[in-house]
């Protein structure tokens, strides 16, 4: 078989004259597609018009395939000259690509509309488990008879406030979600100190520690003052130790930041149940909830990676089941001052 030099130089391959044996071509054409070539190329020489475009793979010079789509015909046979085919052969390799990536954004965008039908399903149950308990408590305390004791109307504040605050956090999901997908979610920079907001952090979460749970904080000698949008950073960062905090029931939650090159990096680490590398896939998607037993709107994570994303940074989590998690955070590094 002759072939036209741009044929070998393209695909890299070595040649001999710019020819091939039929072997040699069969071998360059993947073998789930060789069939179809040497189908067409038969019908063609048999003086059959074979009109259709063939699509097939070949194997460059460095074993990687390629997509191609020939289109071509035969000329026919003269007297003392060999079978003539004249057609073109042209890379689709960049169409495939594009085809692959749309072909995997329609399957996210499936699996998205269906979590969120899940979602919406699953919400009434969500806000309505607090906002019962609401109710029913504050219904207690404000009709309540003489047998209410002390220890009653302190047990009953206590969980109409933890209730509220779960309502708050559901609540305060949804409208972030809804500002992430119009794009109206607001950034107000301003100077601020990291020790003084990882431990008002610190203060107001060790409230919230379960029994045999220790909250820690990993602050460098050196405190460092950054602009940033303070409330988005904290709010960040109580995400995490919220997250941290359901699936962890002993040992410890670590949180601090240090700073790598030109970037800070913050993390939030645990001693829980940790999560399987599949899981760890899809941890910031939306409406992923890893256990539906634990309260929550499955938009935490992902919200905290739209903010992350948002101020230039990235978010990642390394993990293994049964020895606890590691979510963590890069900003730039906008720093103002430094402190001894």
């Amino acid at each position: 078989m002759i072939i036209d030099p741009r044929y070998f130089e393209y695909l890299g391959i070595p040649t001999r004259d710019y020819t091939l044996t039929p072997e040699e071509f069969a071998y360059l054409i993947h073998p789930d597609d060789r069939q179809s070539v040497f189908d067409a190329l038969t019908l063609q020489l048999d003086g059959n018009l074979y009109e259709a475009p063939v699509e097939y793979r070949l194997r460059r010079d460095d074993g990687s395939w390629e997509w191609f789509e020939a289109q071509s015909t035969y000329v026919g046979q003269l007297k003392e000259t060999p079978y003539r085919i004249v057609g073109i052969c042209m890379s689709t390799q960049k169409y495939k690509d594009t085809e692959d990536c749309l072909n995997e954004a329609l399957r996210k965008a499936r699996h998205s509309d269906e979590l969120k039908s899940i979602f919406l399903a699953n919400m009434s149950h969500e806000i309505r488990t607090p906002l019962n308990a609401i109710v029913g408590f504050s219904s207690l305390l404000a009709h309540g008879d003489s047998d209410l004791t002390k220890d009653d109307i302190i047990e009953f504040t206590s969980l109409i406030e933890k209730n509220s605050q779960l309502l708050m956090v559901l609540i305060s999901d949804i409208l972030d979600l809804s500002k992430i997908e119009s794009n109206t979610m607001e950034f107000n920079f301003c100077n601020i100190s990291l020790h003084q907001v990882l431990n008002e952090i610190g203060s107001a979460q060790r409230m919230n520690m379960k029994k045999g749970v220790e909250l820690l904080l990993d602050l460098p000698g050196q405190e460092i003052t950054i602009a940033t949008d303070p409330t988005r950073l904290s709010q960040i960062i109580n995400n995490l130790v919220n997250n941290a905090i359901k699936f962890t029931s002993e040992g410890s939650i670590r949180v601090g930041y240090k700073q790598k090159g030109e970037e800070l990096e913050f993390y939030v680490q645990d001693t829980g149940v940790g999560i399987d590398a599949e899981s760890q896939a899809h941890i910031f998607e939306r409406f992923v909830k890893l256990n539906s037993f634990v309260h929550g709107t499955g938009l935490g994570l992902s919200i905290c990676q739209s903010i992350v994303e948002q101020m230039g940074g990235k978010i990642g989590v390394e993990s293994e089941p049964g020895k606890g998690s590691r979510f963590w955070f890069s900003l730039p590094c906008f720093v103002v001052m430094s402190e001894e």
